[in-house]
């Protein structure tokens, strides 16, 4: 590829990706946390993420334009667009330049990739450092052996600095020994090398030492236990989450309906026609001419980071474990873009002459236009993100919400990291307490000791605990009506406010007094297309009209069914499913 074309490509998906991307904090599940952490220099939700946080405040801060959040999505739109680069660099080794533009524009239009490089997320790193490390294993493939051992070194740093961003970069960490296998009998292995190479890698892993180093700086923002080993150890391992599995509370599916449910969204990202294109091209990867070059390598690490990687995480099907699932179809959807090159360049080969090769060729090319017109271009339709405003507009509402010196309960990762990058990041609110009604002990353990006075002696640790003693003494609301705790909850704007020991007659009436609390909340309206997309965008809705619709139904139980009306009106402008169950009422 020359540099002429390489900068162009480049700066093409970038300049798109930025068209694309959320113009301020994303709903999305943890780009809160990750945004927030990287503001304060923080530490974020196991691992810790220490190679994002410090790239991303680098990058951040090299940027002097818009909202902390929007800097973060352009940084990922930046490592998607270069991520494709090198793509383009891998393929341009084995195949023409007209295969690898066709696979490069494919895989810019995967939907997977869509939905990460537009927003503060790891994933889009991950990415990058994985192309690049397997950019540098095609590069020292057959160079001088001075050139390989340093090469080789570098690499290994290279790898154990990648997973301070995700722990799946491991899985490059085998195709690693496979490559210096390859290479061994030119090399020559020796002593000094090995031990060079774990060195390298070790030094590189060694960036997890800003978990310890900052944490001992008691940074704004800080998650887990980093005051003792184990707890510095269960960061490091995601026990809070699992060790080994992708979640604690969804992992409970056989190995075997984990690879199925897999399977489906995989085959669904692509399409019908894709996904044949991909199956046709995989055959062909595995030729005699592709196989060495290209092939191997490649089916190597898909198999790892694709149906191994399901096989292990075991999630359950449901429209949370897919949105939890896209993003670890990013890594291994780059990867099978190199099958649809492979198929559009033997299509075109020479050796396809009079019927079959026009036969080929065409069926190849069909595949290909159908893929992108039926999932590629409705695909950046749908992750248009630049009129979502969802989870600012619901951070700057509900602070609107709460009285000063409130309390805000919380159990949703929406609602906990939205307000963490209000408060932390745009400096907005300190005077609100928020609390996260979570099991874990590290975190009422912080919540005692930044907010004593909430504490008195024998207090349990536990949300109902914490209003049954406190809630005369302070305002405490939370994000939503929580079924544990709807006997004590009355809907306050979108928060609900607790009283004890019991929600009474009485408390309607503050609803009605304080109808004029729901007209704040104007939100800009991202596309529908958006909307039926995005998991995340949705569920913020539903938390946004939770409060509303819990209202109406208050007042309608109670006999006041005019007054219900206004309430019902906001929760259905929220969200428009609401009205199933409004109809249940009527």
């Amino acid at each position: 590829m020359n540099r002429f074309l390489g900068a162009t490509l480049f700066l093409c998906a970038f300049g798109l990706y930025v068209c694309m991307g959320h113009p301020a904090l994303s709903c999305f599940r943890d780009s809160g946390d990750l945004a927030t952490a990287s503001v304060t220099m923080g530490i974020a939700h196991p691992p810790g993420y220490p190679l994002y946080i410090l790239s991303s405040r680098l990058f951040g801060s090299a940027l002097p334009l818009g909202n902390p959040a929007y800097r973060l999505n352009v940084f990922s739109a930046f490592q998607g667009a270069l991520t494709l680069l090198i793509l383009g660099m891998i393929l341009a080794r084995v195949v023409d330049q007209r295969s690898m533009l066709g696979a490069v524009l494919l895989a810019t239009c995967f939907g997977p990739a869509l939905s990460q490089i537009t927003l503060s997320e790891v994933y889009s790193l991950n990415a990058l450092w994985g192309m690049g490390l397997l950019g540098g294993f095609f590069f020292l493939q057959d160079r001088p052996v001075p050139v390989q051992k340093r090469g080789w070194l570098l690499l290994a740093f290279l790898l154990g600095l990648g997973l301070g961003n995700h722990h799946s970069l491991i899985f490059c960490g085998f195709l690693f020994i496979v490559f210096l296998g390859r290479e061994r009998h030119r090399m020559g292995w020796d002593s000094r090398l090995i031990v060079g190479l774990i060195g390298a890698g070790i030094a590189g892993f060694s960036i997890y030492s800003f978990i310890p180093i900052r944490a001992s700086a008691s940074p704004d923002y800080l998650w887990g236990d980093t005051h003792s080993l184990k707890g510095l150890w269960d960061i490091l391992t995601r026990a809070d989450y699992g060790t080994g599995t992708l979640s604690t509370r969804h992992s409970n599916a056989s190995h075997g309906q984990g690879l199925l449910f897999w399977a489906n969204v995989w085959a669904g990202q692509w399409g019908i026609a894709g996904t044949i294109a991909l199956l046709w091209g995989s055959v062909l990867l595995l030729t005699a001419r592709y196989r060495r070059s290209l092939g191997n390598p490649l089916w190597f690490l898909w198999a790892l980071t694709g149906p191994l990687f399901a096989y292990l995480a075991r999630l359950e099907p449901s429209a949370l474990t897919k949105a939890i699932l896209i993003p670890s179809l990013v890594w291994p959807g780059l990867l099978s873009a190199a099958a649809v090159a492979v198929l559009l360049h033997w299509s075109f080969s020479k050796h396809h002459t009079g019927f079959k090769g026009t036969f080929f060729r065409t069926t190849s090319v069909a595949l290909w236009g159908i893929a992108l017109a039926t999932q590629g271009l409705p695909s950046l339709l749908a992750h248009t993100q630049r009129s979502n405003f969802l989870a600012t507009d619901y951070a700057r509402n509900a602070a609107r919400t709460l009285p000063p010196q409130s309390v805000f309960l919380v159990i949703t990762d929406q609602s906990m990291f939205s307000i963490s990058y209000l408060q932390h990041a745009l400096r907005q609110r300190p005077d609100i307490r928020l609390l996260v009604d979570a099991d874990q002990s590290w975190r009422w353990a912080q919540s005692r000791k930044k907010y004593p006075s909430l504490f008195e002696p024998g207090q349990s640790d536990g949300g109902l605990d914490l209003i049954r003693v406190q809630g005369a003494k302070n305002r405490i609301l939370t994000d939503g009506m929580q079924s544990k705790l709807v006997e004590v909850l009355v809907p306050d704007g979108i928060a609900a406010r607790a009283v004890w020991p019991k929600r009474t007659d009485g408390h309607l009436a503050s609803i009605i007094d304080r109808q004029t609390i729901w007209s704040f909340y104007n939100r800009r309206i991202p596309p529908h297309l958006t909307l039926a997309d995005d998991y995340y965008s949705r569920e913020l809705l539903r938390i946004a009209s939770s409060s509303a619709f819990n209202a109406g139904l208050l007042l309608t139980h109670a006999g006041m069914k005019e007054e219900a009306q206004q309430p019902w009106a906001k929760a259905l402008h929220w969200n428009p499913d609401r009205i199933l169950r409004w109809s249940e009422n009527f």
